[in-house]
C-alpha cells in the first residue's frame, strides 16, 4: 500500500475518533500491519504515528530528510 493510502486509512480513523465514533477494524488493522512496530499504540496515537511518519512522502516530500525518523526507512 502507497504512504497516500495510508495516510488517507489514518485520516478516517482521526476522524472516527474525533466524532466519537470507533474506528473500522479494517483500517485499525492496515495501519497496525504497515507498522507493526506501533501497533500497541491507541488507535489515534497509532494514526498520529502514521501521518507523522508518511506525512512527508504521501505530500511529495522527504520527511526522513526533514525529521530524521527512522521509521521512514521501514515502510516503502
Amino acid at each position: 500500500m502507497n504512504p497516500s493510502e495510508l495516510v488517507e486509512i489514518a485520516l478516517r480513523v482521526l476522524s472516527a475518533w474525533t466524532d466519537g465514533r470507533k474506528p473500522a477494524t479494517a483500517d485499525l488493522n492496515t495501519l497496525k500491519e504497515a507498522f507493526p512496530w506501533s501497533a500497541h499504540l491507541p488507535d489515534d496515537d497509532l494514526a498520529c504515528q502514521v501521518i507523522h511518519d508518511l506525512g512527508g512522502r504521501a505530500f511529495g516530500k522527504s520527511a526522513s530528510a526533514e525529521t530524521g525518523s527512522p521509521a521512514m526507512d521501514r515502510v516503502a
